[in-house]
């Protein structure tokens, strides 16, 4: 659907980039573009989120925000370890807070945008 949606947009009006929900949905719309003739990331960039591991054995690796999921489980296992030997016993429920900024995994399927390229 998110596919076929992307090659309706691109008959329609120019764009250069695609900023996919997910991995796999950045994979269905590289298919799909590929499928409609565009070629990624020539035509178009295309970046997913979440960074699956299949995201870098793609034949054009996707660019990817990793959400950094492995650092967010260590964080919460050792507060509620933490948490459970009275270590960071808190008030009535208060919740624990930790912002963690997701990094960019520059790949291939990412590129300026064709109408600069030389």
């Amino acid at each position: 659907m998110a596919a076929s949606a992307t090659i309706e947009v691109r008959t329609r009006s120019a764009f250069s980039a695609v900023i996919a929900f997910c991995d796999v949905v950045a994979v269905g719309v590289i298919k799909a573009l590929a499928e409609a003739g565009v070629t990624v990331p020539r035509d178009v960039s295309v970046v997913g989120f979440d960074n699956i591991e299949l995201s870098q054995y793609l034949p054009v690796s996707l660019t990817t925000l990793d959400t950094r999921k492995k650092d967010l489980a260590r964080y919460s296992i050792s507060t509620l370890l933490a948490q459970l030997q009275g270590d960071g016993a808190r008030k009535g429920g208060d919740r624990v807070t930790k912002r963690l900024k997701p990094k960019l995994v520059i790949r291939e399927s990412t590129g300026p945008p064709s109408g600069r390229r030389g």
